[in-house]
């Protein structure tokens, strides 16, 4: 289980990253960025690997506030990958299929010879803002698998008498603490993409069920997400306690 230090790192670089990727959606265009080919290694096998090298070679670039330390450097990347994957739209179809008026216009504008379309320049820096995926779109299936890999990790570290077997019950059971359980499953999982290398391979599997996790947690009592709402350490581990409690009892009543 992620420890608070683990949690708040998490959330901390998390920040970081969208703050990285609001000043990138106006600073792409012009010329405060190197957008051509220069960062491009024959090491970059994948996605994570040309972000880290595009980071690297713009730094110099990039407001210092917003730079990650060398020690974060890694975990701030696996933010900006995952990003792409829970928040974005990434089907190379949808451009073969029609390019968007926005897409073409952003194009226009950047300075001739500054344009590379390497995996992560194409399918991150150019589609910032561009389309957004619909987190209530085939989503639900995928927040339950989330929830369903946090509550095994739980029970695990618990040591609570129930076994994989009981899963399918107690999340159809979930209605009083289904609230916090979006809460602790949303923190968890964000622990996990710190090591998005790692962890690719599940981000794959249920990446459209993380915005729909914190957008069902984020809205207020009016059914609206408020921008000001913000998850905290003591927020996230009093909702991992509620689920505890929760489970317990499920315990005491099969006992009685």
């Amino acid at each position: 289980m992620p420890s608070p230090q683990e949690i708040q790192r998490a959330l901390d670089i998390h920040g970081q990253a969208y703050l990285f990727i609001d000043w990138l959606r106006n600073a792409r265009c012009g010329d405060v960025l190197r957008l051509d080919q220069g960062h491009r290694k024959e090491s970059d096998l994948n996605f994570f690997d040309s972000a880290a090298s595009w980071l690297e070679y713009n730094e110099d670039r990039i407001p210092s506030s917003l730079v990650p330390s060398a020690e974060d450097r890694k975990i701030f990347v696996s933010m900006l990958v995952s990003f792409r994957m829970t928040s974005g739209d990434y089907d190379l179809a949808y451009r073969e299929r029609k390019m968007s008026q926005y897409w073409k216009s952003l194009v226009e504008r950047v300075p001739a010879g500054n344009f590379c379309e390497c995996e992560f320049c194409d399918r991150f820096v150019w589609r910032l803002g561009n389309f957004a995926r619909n987190p209530e779109g085939g989503s639900g299936r995928a927040a339950l698998l989330l929830k369903q890999s946090a509550l095994r990790a739980l029970l695990k570290e618990s040591q609570l008498p129930l076994v994989e077997g009981d899963l399918p019950e107690i999340l159809k059971r979930r209605g009083m603490f289904d609230n916090e359980l979006s809460i602790w499953t949303y923190a968890w999982e964000l622990v996990r993409r710190c090591d998005y290398e790692q962890h690719w391979y599940t981000h794959r599997q249920v990446e459209s069920g993380v915005l729909l996790l914190w957008r069902r947690i984020a809205r207020n009592r009016q059914g609206k997400i408020s921008p000001e709402f913000l998850l905290t350490v003591e927020r996230i581990l009093a909702a991992r306690d509620h689920v505890v409690e929760a489970l317990q009892r499920t315990v005491k009543r099969r006992m009685a």
